[in-house]
């Protein structure tokens, strides 16, 4: 088969809450290695959280500024609710830079604010975004069959560019970079070829050196 398979610092106050919550956050991050340092930002912040957190990166524009406005922002959905104020306080200390949290966090600037709204609503419609956290991440980081892959749980299919074989048996290094996307509320990742027949995720590591152990 071609191509498819499918099947920081400690918080200045409570973050969290008894109920389920999604707050978008915007740093103007302007590539993947300075999201990813929010990532690791947030999940700190909220690592108290009932259940895995499910955080995922978008690429947002700024109001006016065509493509030199592109930059990434971040949303999180937390098992248990997320108070957006301490939450930007908490991760604008350890950026000592000015961050947007919506909905419900303090004033901050206009094109950070909407960038940190078009995250929440493109995680929420499961429309785009690259899962950065999500439940049994830290099971498939490892060397997998895609099979093993798709009946974990944690994505809907393993896609590669055309010429590549995939099946289920094709054997997919993970180890420790595992970076699904949102796809038509579809989990998917995409993947190449590597060395010895092995698959490798699109997207490495390597590209990102910080900071997914932050």
């Amino acid at each position: 088969m071609n191509g498819r398979v499918t099947t920081g610092r400690v918080p200045r106050g409570p973050v969290l809450g008894p109920r389920p919550g999604t707050v978008g956050l915007d740093a103007g991050s302007n590539d993947t290695a300075a999201v990813e340092h929010l990532v690791g930002l947030v999940e700190q912040v909220l690592g108290g959280a009932d259940g895995p957190l499910l955080v995922s990166t978008h690429l947002v524009g700024a109001p006016g500024r065509g493509e030199t406005g592109r930059h990434h922002a971040v949303a999180v959905t937390a098992g248990s609710a997320v108070d957006p104020v301490a939450l930007a306080a908490s991760v604008e200390d350890a950026l000592d830079a000015a961050v947007a949290v919506t909905p419900g966090g303090p004033p901050a600037r206009t094109d950070l604010e909407s960038g940190a709204a078009a995250a929440v609503s493109e995680h929420t419609a499961r429309s785009a975004g690259r899962l950065a956290r999500f439940a049994g991440q830290d099971g498939v980081e490892r060397v997998v069959t895609v099979g093993e892959l798709l009946e974990s749980g944690t994505v809907d299919a393993v896609e590669a560019l055309p010429g590549i074989e995939v099946t289920r048996a094709s054997t997919l290094d993970l180890r420790e970079w595992a970076r699904p996307v949102w796809r038509a509320g579809r989990r998917v990742l995409s993947v190449q070829a590597g060395a010895g027949g092995v698959l490798l995720p699109f997207e490495r590591r390597v590209q990102v050196p910080c900071c997914h152990d932050h």
